[in-house]
């Protein structure tokens, strides 16, 4: 995505999660997205804005898709040349030791482009009053709080 080219890009942060995250390679893959998905936070702010600005112009929202359109043919022909020499490079390699599967990747570096910033003491993200409203409230018929 190309921000104001093809989409609107909105800050996402995550903290630094540096080994605790290798525990999650231990996990099946819905839970590692969950995981990884749970760690992110968007700024909420700059959606909003970003979602108000193409609701308000359907000019703007049909030039970034033809964008986004002709970026992603350009894209996927690219991936077919790899995929090809790729294919042409594995017929003829010599046989080889079986490697390890993804769950062997460090999620971490693998991840790591994902967020816009990663958090810090001195960038710290805070659930506002309308947000903890939202996250306690109770969708249970007994009135629990939802878990």
């Amino acid at each position: 995505m190309r921000d104001g080219h093809t989409g609107l890009l909105v800050p996402s942060y995550w903290p630094p999660l540096g080994d605790e995250l290798d525990i999650v390679r231990m996990c099946d893959s819905a839970d590692r997205d969950a995981t990884l998905a749970g760690c992110t936070v968007i700024d909420v702010d700059a959606l909003a804005r970003a979602m108000t600005t193409l609701v308000r112009n359907p000019d703007l929202r049909a030039k970034m898709a033809e964008a986004g359109r002709r970026d992603a043919k350009a894209r996927i022909r690219k991936y077919e040349e790899l995929w090809e020499h790729m294919l042409e490079c594995a017929r003829n390699a010599p046989p080889r030791v079986p490697r390890m599967g993804p769950t062997s990747y460090p999620q971490q570096k693998a991840f790591a482009h994902y967020p816009s910033y990663q958090l810090t003491d001195e960038r710290t993200v805070a659930l506002t009053e309308r947000g903890a409203g939202v996250a306690h409230r109770s969708d249970s018929a007994d009135g629990s709080p939802r878990r």
